[in-house]
């Protein structure tokens, strides 16, 4: 597929903010609440809202990699760099199929593709819980619990900015770039 020059750098945009967002949490001293607000999940996840789904899907996958390998945030041992791929794949795959290709408004598709990120999360947090030798139900509840700041954040930051940023969507309707 080839992509406008108008995607390419969004694309650019988007991934740079995804490694910057965590970078400055720990520059701050609040590497430790890093986690709590899915700094990451915010570009990425805002920026599925302007992009084809294809190119928002392989920033989703590609950044949190990136991001491990430049930075060592998120670890690939214990494979959260792995988890959070997957994650933010699903997350920008589901807000581009949502919004863009089926029309509903953004807090449909935000709630869409956290709900589906979050299912994601529980089914993979179960699964590992068995290879650390950890209860499953204590690695799953705490695993979600700890993200619910920044699923509010994500609610209170990207409806607005896609309203901003998208005049023309003012109802809630899409407008594709």
């Amino acid at each position: 597929m080839r992509y406008s020059v108008r995607h390419v750098v969004l694309a650019g945009l988007v991934g740079a903010l995804g490694l910057g967002f965590p970078w400055a949490f720990h520059v701050v001293g609040a590497g430790q609440i890093a986690q709590m607000f899915l700094p990451m999940f915010l570009p990425l996840v805002a920026g599925a809202f302007f992009l084809p789904a294809s190119l928002a899907i392989f920033m989703g996958a590609a950044t949190p990699l990136l991001s491990a390998l430049l930075t060592g945030m998120p670890p690939l041992a214990p494979p959260v760099a792995f988890l959070m791929m997957g994650e933010l794949a699903a997350m920008t795959g589901v807000v581009a199929l949502v919004y863009r290709r089926m029309g509903l408004n953004v807090w449909i598709a935000l709630a869409a593709a956290i709900a589906v990120d979050r299912l994601i999360l529980a089914v993979l947090a179960a699964g590992l819980s068995a290879a650390f030798g950890l209860p499953a139900w204590m690695v799953t509840w705490g695993t979600l619990a700890a993200g619910i700041p920044g699923i509010l954040l994500q609610f209170l930051v990207i409806p607005p900015l896609v309203g901003r940023l998208n005049p023309e969507h003012r109802h809630g309707s899409p407008v594709c770039v």
